[in-house]
């Protein structure tokens, strides 16, 4: 199994997200908040 730990990382997270998933597939799934504010959008829709 390959590993990406390091020593002294810059940080320990990029992204932080709360998603709220409908009960129907027709539906996106909607971001109830997202830390850091400004983290962009398009790199967001491919989580």
């Amino acid at each position: 199994m390959d590993r990406r730990t390091r020593e002294n990382p810059e940080r320990t997270f990029d992204l932080v997200l709360k998603v709220k998933c409908h009960a129907s597939e027709n539906e996106d799934p909607e971001v109830l908040w997202k830390f850091p504010e400004d983290f962009g959008d398009q790199l967001l829709a491919m989580v």
